[in-house]
């Protein structure tokens, strides 16, 4: 099974961030069959901040999966 991509993590931050907004604004909030209140914002919140560090996590590197070196230190060979 193929894992997340930045596309599919950066639609799910964009739907808990409108979520959060709606509830925020007093506005009835639905994810699938569930009716969210105030009382479920620090479960939102929760996956702003989970699908957040994904987006970060996907997006760093150059797209290719690639892992980018920071630093590199020379040897003597």
């Amino acid at each position: 099974m193929a894992g997340i991509t930045a596309a599919q993590a950066e639609t799910k931050l964009a739907e808990y961030l409108a979520l959060e907004t709606k509830i925020m604004s007093g506005q009835e909030a639905r994810q699938g069959d569930r009716v969210l209140k105030y009382s479920d914002l620090s479960e939102v919140r929760e996956g702003i901040q989970y699908w957040n560090s994904k987006c970060k996590e996907l997006g760093s590197g150059d797209g290719s999966g690639n892992i980018q070196p920071k630093s590199m230190v020379p040897i003597d060979l």
